[in-house]
């Protein structure tokens, strides 16, 4: 529930101790945005969550807009 609600706010995009990520996707060509990687192309440092990039940001495949990307959960153990 805790985590629901964090990336309902946008706020959780590494979550360790629970062995949860965010990655986003871009819809139109997969293009997956990771927190930890960040986007040189693009200017965008490593552990930069998602909610920071400014939404002038576009994906560096398509050139599609930020709010074009969905999130998606990458779990470990």
């Amino acid at each position: 529930l805790r985590f629901c609600l964090l990336l309902l706010l946008g706020k959780a995009d590494f979550l360790p101790k629970e062995g949860i990520m965010i990655l986003y996707e871009c819809k139109v060509c997969g293009w997956v945005y990771n927190p930890q990687e960040g986007d040189a192309e693009g200017s965008i440092a490593p552990e930069t969550a998602f909610h920071d990039i400014p939404e002038t940001w576009e994906c560096p495949i398509c050139g599609s807009k930020k709010n074009i990307f969905f999130p998606k959960k990458e779990e470990w153990s």
